[in-house]
């Protein structure tokens, strides 16, 4: 079927609760950023309407079709922020303000068929942006302490509200992706480093716009210091989740073995895949970094956490990556003599 079709076929009762749902997590999301920018953080107590339309809320989601959800829903939920470009628009701002409330109010307990519906939200590719993906670089380029966005930006108390709620709904996705069992450990952490070495948006901390890169030759420092940045917002985040999370320890695992397998000629025989639409230098600079990151803000025991055979295989790794170096250090040398 086409989108068209969906529409068509879609009961228009069924539309007309979605906007009724999405009209709720608007005002949701205004409420919360107003609540930010009193209080300077996001209160426990919600009144009891909010509380009733969260439960109303997540009950027709678990009960609509996949169909009527993309196309009345979560289409609509996301749609400013793929359609407008210009960050001082308040498509972008509304969507993403919406989208933290639906991530705050997400009930402890959800079924499997719901958390797939919420996992495809999340991480399905819309032209090289996913939901995770922009919400990471939104609240990368908020969170940056570059003092020329607070001066051109006119908006800079509405920018502190919205960074806050966004950090907020971005610890929120870590915990609703980290927690399922069903939901295989590798592709969390493949999911984290591509948003993290993602080109297919940026910001731009002068005119604060959201920008689509044309296939230009970038400045590679610059690259690396937008994945610095969005690793680092990533790390921060990730220590607001659960002391038991095996998030962290996941990740660190996956980003350790594609930083060696960048100098290993052996990763395919160990099992070790690249990341998915990303270069296999871009994918080991951004790993590099997380593996910084993750041994500076978390303890060993965190990272080193849940042994499995997956420490045998990077132990693995690392053997043979060492092994290339030190025949490459004993080819430099030889040749050095040779020419001498």
């Amino acid at each position: 079927k086409t989108t068209s079709d969906g529409a068509a076929n879609t009961n228009p009762l069924e539309r007309s609760l979605c906007r009724q749902l999405i009209q709720f997590l608007e005002e949701d999301g205004r409420r919360y950023i107003a609540e930010i920018k009193v209080k300077n953080e996001i209160g426990l107590a919600r009144p009891r309407v909010s509380v009733a339309m969260a439960l109303t809320l997540w009950a027709t989601i678990s009960q609509l079709a996949v169909s009527t959800l993309d196309e009345c829903f979560f289409g609509a939920l996301s749609k400013g922020l793929f359609d407008s470009q210009d960050w001082e628009n308040e498509a972008p701002r509304q969507s993403a303000a919406s989208i933290a409330s639906l991530m705050i109010t997400i009930p402890s307990l959800l079924d499997a068929s719901t958390r797939k519906k919420i996992q495809s939200f999340l991480l399905s590719d819309h032209d090289g942006f996913t939901v995770l993906t922009w919400i990471l670089n939104a609240s990368t380029f908020l969170t940056d302490g570059d003092q020329i966005v607070s001066e051109v930006n006119a908006r800079s108390a509405d920018n502190a509200a919205l960074c806050k709620l966004m950090n907020t709904s971005l610890v929120q996705m870590l915990r609703f992706l980290s927690c399922d069992s069903n939901f295989s450990d590798s592709i969390i952490s493949d999911t984290l480093l591509q948003a993290i070495t993602s080109r297919s948006v940026g910001f731009d901390p002068v005119s604060a716009q959201v920008k689509i890169p044309h296939h230009h030759q970038s400045d590679p420092l610059e690259e690396l210091n937008k994945m610095q940045r969005r690793a680092g917002v990533t790390v921060e985040a990730m220590k607001h989740l659960p002391d038991n999370s095996p998030l962290p320890s996941n990740l660190f695992r996956r980003s350790l073995g594609l930083h060696f397998s960048s100098i290993s000629t052996t990763d395919t025989e160990l099992g070790l895949p690249g990341l998915r639409n990303v270069g296999s230098k871009e994918a080991a600079s951004a790993a590099t970094v997380v593996v910084a990151l993750l041994c500076e803000q978390f303890q060993p025991s965190a990272l080193l956490g849940g042994v499995e055979s997956g420490v045998l295989q990077l132990l693995g790794l690392v053997i043979h990556a060492a092994s290339n170096v030190m025949k490459l250090m004993s080819y430099t040398s030889d040749a050095e003599e040779s020419s001498e």
